[in-house]
């Protein structure tokens, strides 16, 4: 079954920007088919186009959400194609997305996780009329997130699909299957990588070496590094960053989202 909440959650993550009206739309559209919802903006400075970077900021931040929320996230490259939409139903939460791997990262901490691809039929009696190719968010997406805080059941949105687990996106030790790369760039500068290590004297620890400079100094907290040293912590989303003190460390680095990482392993 769907939500059953008489005062729906729905959390938005989009690579609109705040220049646009795309974004005010979409909360508009929820509005108007679930008056009595809260509506919370994860952010909607994801990179154009960049689905990991979507995967990574819709994962850092769902746990913290209460039960029965429902994600909606559009970073949408493929707008107006065939490409399905889908909906994973974990054990605290809904998310609908287009089906183009912007979920793989929660999916990687809810192996129980269901999915189900929304059915044509199902579109066909929720979107708005006439629908835009190129606004997705607005004609399906939104008034899909209003079905499910509607009480309606999911089986009258789609079926369920079976799918092999997916290859975990976070590298854990050397002979991990991903890649090690930069995830995200917060507004300080820090370079979030997709290095997720536990901070005690067991696990192996790594330095990671950008050009010719070798980072290899940990630290607790940013007050801990020496002024204008680059370290590494274990930040806030568990996952180890590249820092400096006071300091943008993505541009003193010449770091950007998407750049990969030389990580040696050193225990």
């Amino acid at each position: 079954m769907a939500p059953t909440h008489s005062t729906p959650v729905f959390a938005l993550l989009t690579d609109f920007g705040t220049n646009d009206p795309y974004v005010g739309v979409m909360k508009g559209v929820l509005l108007s088919r679930a008056r009595s919802a809260h509506i919370v903006d994860i952010t909607h400075a994801v990179a154009p186009q960049n689905v990991r970077h979507a995967a990574f900021l819709l994962w850092s931040a769902y746990r913290f959400f209460p039960e029965g929320t429902i994600f909606v996230s559009v970073v949408d490259p493929g707008v107006g194609t065939d490409r399905p939409l889908v909906i994973l139903k974990t054990k605290r939460h809904w998310f609908l997305s287009p089906d183009n791997g912007t979920l793989s990262f929660v999916v990687a901490d809810e192996p129980s996780a269901r999915w189900y691809q929304v059915s044509d039929a199902a579109l066909r009696r929720l979107e708005l009329k006439p629908r835009s190719a190129t606004f997705h968010g607005r004609d399906l997406l939104a008034p899909l997130a209003a079905a499910l805080a509607r009480h309606g059941s999911i089986r009258s949105l789609g079926g369920l699909v079976r799918r092999e687990p997916a290859a975990s996106p976070f590298v854990t030790n050397a002979t991990s299957a991903a890649r090690p790369s930069v995830l995200h760039i917060d507004r300080f500068g820090n370079v979030v990588t997709n290095l997720r290590l536990v901070a005690t004297a067991r696990q192996p620890r790594v330095a990671i070496r950008i050009g010719r400079r070798r980072i290899r100094q940990w630290a607790t907290t940013f007050a801990e590094l020496p002024e204008g040293n680059p370290g590494l912590i274990i930040g806030s989303s568990g996952l180890v960053e590249i820092v400096i003190d006071r300091r943008n460390a993505a541009i003193m680095l010449g770091l950007s989202v998407g750049d990969e990482l030389r990580v040696e392993w050193e225990g």
